[in-house]
């Protein structure tokens, strides 16, 4: 049985002060009957303050079977602290503690047959144990030192031009609804340590979320700072100005830099900006966790500071709330540590003003951003979105958790002619909610004179068209390899004259169109139409497409094996004075011309019409079906084809079929030729007027 000495609390209280008894465990065991000793270690106080000595006594300890005992001391001192025992093997030997914090030192006692080991533990205090209490204004530049003790009672204001700093190793805990505030042209220079951080937290026994209010800055100086500094048990409220409850808020016209820094167990955000001119100088490797809202509320032109060493919590969001980034201006957008997406919301971002600026928003591989119910991502005139991910890391823009649905979102629009705008991997879905000034609804819109490039691009789930072009200036300057589905209106939705950037790798849903507007292809342009994958047919709709200007212009459209044009009722194709129509199928792949799903019936739709003398226009291995519905007022017959006077086509191994008037008619003076054509089902003449 142990053997637990009483304590000796007459004799070492005057001594010693303080006696503490202690036995630990059996290191030995019964060895021919003999008994291990017991442990019995006293100190002066087992609280100093810093430069005070404090003697160990192990006198007590003492051996069942009236051995002689040897004593081994060890001492288990704080961070920074060179404080050592002036004898490890005596009974008595003593240390002088030099830094605040907890000496741990542990008696090891043999007879020589066993051995028994204790610790016990002596906090050291700042040489002044007086508490120095903080309230109201500090009107001058004053300075927190680690040597003392402080307590927030109230608030706390650091008045116009005076400088706070805080050295590493400061504890400044609140008490409840205090905070502190930091005033335009003050400073607040708290700069701690790895190993010293500076904490700010709640008084002892209320370490709870929402017991003081927080760090709030007021002030545009830019020696703002919170490095290796921990904030805790915040949000208990704000000034009215600041709006919104934070462990940390930078208001309006204010600058902070935070690096290092842990922001914990606030009742409300992390950290917030409250309006779009406040500012982040520097961000980085900040540890979030806690926090009742989410870790970092910023505005959209804050964004590009928010690195990925930084830590948020699982589950958790950097929430974005939108503003314009004006003037010229580059920003990039970090992937964040775990996964972590921005979530966009109170208002549409804007990369530039409509009224000019040149500022460039780079969005890095693997950014995750998530928007609220009808907010879009807009850049306007001048500006670069520059979204570029990678197969294995793509960006993603979709809607916010728990929100995936066609329409939740508004999109992105692009309102820029730069032709560094692009999107490239990256997974756009759920938008198409609505536009901005009728522009038009989509998951990627590309305003009238403006240019983007979409490649290994997925749009996905949109509440309208996945890709729209909203004038005829709307340009793609690259688009493949990308993806549709699930888009409520058709994938696409481009104009005649960059119906040739439309490649054959991209993936369509099936029973989809590629929905074409038409209008007039001008100037001297060469273009090919491609076949799509899954034999995607082009509709074309809204009005008739012509190749070539009738003033003038030499362009030429070629169209290759394979392609399906539907066009809608009374739409047709024209091919201008000078300019050229080569569409030139195979007998095992033919060019297919149409009517739209749904409507295959004579006359369903105007038909070619040919007003060009050029003489490389030609149809071979071409189906041209249900047209014949109508023709232009300069052609005085309807048909399938139609040619106008002083204009060729050359028409081969092509069948001509179910036209509501006839199938080929020439205005003479004209000219048709070819042959191997083949003829059905034309309300009336098969060629009519031909020579």
């Amino acid at each position: 049985m142990q053997y637990v000495r009483p304590f000796r609390g007459v004799v070492l209280s005057v001594l010693f002060g303080v006696a503490l008894l202690f036995v630990g465990c059996d290191s030995g065991g019964v060895n021919g009957g003999n008994q291990p000793p017991t442990v019995d270690i006293a100190v002066s106080s087992s609280t100093v303050d810093v430069g005070t000595q404090v003697v160990l006594d192990g006198s007590g300890s003492s051996d069942p079977d009236g051995g002689t005992l040897s004593y081994s001391w060890s001492l288990n001192t704080p961070s920074g602290s060179q404080a050592s025992l002036s004898d490890a093997s005596v009974v008595q030997p003593t240390f002088t503690p030099d830094v605040a914090g907890d000496y741990t030192a542990t008696l090891e006692v043999s007879d020589g047959d066993a051995t028994r080991s204790a610790s016990t533990t002596i906090t050291a205090e700042s040489a002044q144990a007086s508490t120095t209490e903080l309230s109201g204004t500090i009107s001058s530049d004053s300075t927190l030192t680690a040597d003392r003790n402080y307590l927030v009672t109230g608030p706390l204001t650091v008045a116009d031009g005076a400088m706070l700093t805080i050295e590493p190793g400061v504890h400044l805990p609140f008490e409840s609804g205090a905070g502190l505030y930091i005033n335009s042209n003050s400073v607040l220079d708290a700069d701690g340590t790895s190993s010293e951080p500076i904490t700010m937290t709640a008084t002892n026994g209320n370490k709870q979320a929402g017991w003081w209010e927080g760090v709030f800055i007021f002030s545009a100086e830019p020696n703002n700072l919170l490095n290796y500094v921990e904030i805790r048990h915040t949000g208990s409220g704000s000034p009215n100005s600041i709006g919104e409850e934070a462990g940390v808020a930078v208001a309006g016209g204010s600058a902070l830099s935070v690096t290092n820094t842990t922001i914990a167990e606030s009742d409300a955000y992390g950290l917030y900006l409250n309006e779009a001119d406040a500012t982040l100088d520097a961000f980085s490797n900040n540890t979030f966790s806690g926090n009742a809202d989410a870790p970092v509320y910023i505005p959209f032109t804050n964004i590009g500071l928010i690195d990925s060493g930084s830590s948020f919590p699982d589950g958790t969001t950097v929430r974005v709330w939108g503003t314009t980034i004006t003037g010229d201006k580059d920003v990039t957008v970090n992937a964040l540590s775990d996964n972590t997406p921005y979530r966009f919301t109170d208002g549409t971002s804007s990369i530039g003003v409509a009224t000019g600026g040149n500022s460039t928003v780079t969005i890095n591989p693997g950014v995750e951003m998530r928007f609220a119910a009808d907010v879009g991502l807009h850049v306007n005139d001048g500006s670069v979105l520059s979204a570029a991910g990678t197969a294995e890391d793509p960006i993603t823009m979709a809607a916010t958790m728990g929100n995936a649905q066609q329409g939740w979102w508004q999109g992105v629009f692009v309102f820029s002619g730069n032709a560094n705008n692009r999107l490239d991997h990256v997974e756009v879905r759920h938008a198409g909610s609505s536009s901005p000034n009728s522009t038009g609804d989509g998951g990627v819109v590309i305003a009238g004179g403006s240019a983007l490039s979409v490649t290994n691009t997925t749009i996905t789930e949109s509440g309208a068209y996945g890709l729209l072009m909203n004038e005829a200036d709307a340009t793609l300057d690259a688009f493949s390899n990308n993806t549709f589905s699930g888009n409520a209106d058709a994938p696409v939705y481009i104009f005649f004259n960059d119906i040739g950037m439309i490649d054959n790798g991209s993936s369509f849903p099936d029973d989809s169109t590629v929905r074409v507007r038409g209008m007039t292809i001008s100037g001297d342009r060469d273009m090919t139409v491609n076949a799509l994958s899954g034999d995607t047919p082009y509709r074309f709709t809204d009005a008739t497409p012509a190749i070539g200007d009738p003033t003038g212009g030499s362009s030429t459209v070629t169209i290759n094996p394979g392609v399906e044009m539907r066009f809608a009722a009374d739409v047709g194709l024209y091919i201008n004075n000078g300019s050229v129509l080569s569409a030139a199928g195979t007998a095992g792949d033919p060019i297919t011309m149409t009517a739209t799903a749904g409507n295959a019936q004579q006359g369903w739709w105007e038909g070619i019409y040919v007003f060009s003398d050029n003489p490389n226009s030609r149809l071979e291995y071409v189906e041209v079906r249900h047209a014949g519905g109508g023709s232009p007022n300069s052609v005085p017959e309807a048909a399938n084809i139609g040619v106008s006077t002083y204009s060729t086509i050359e028409v081969s191994n092509s069948t001509i079929k179910d036209s509501g008037n006839h199938g080929v008619f020439c205005d003479s003076p004209s000219s048709l030729t070819g042959s191997g054509n083949t003829y059905q089902n034309n309300a009336g003449q098969d060629v009519a007027g031909c020579q």
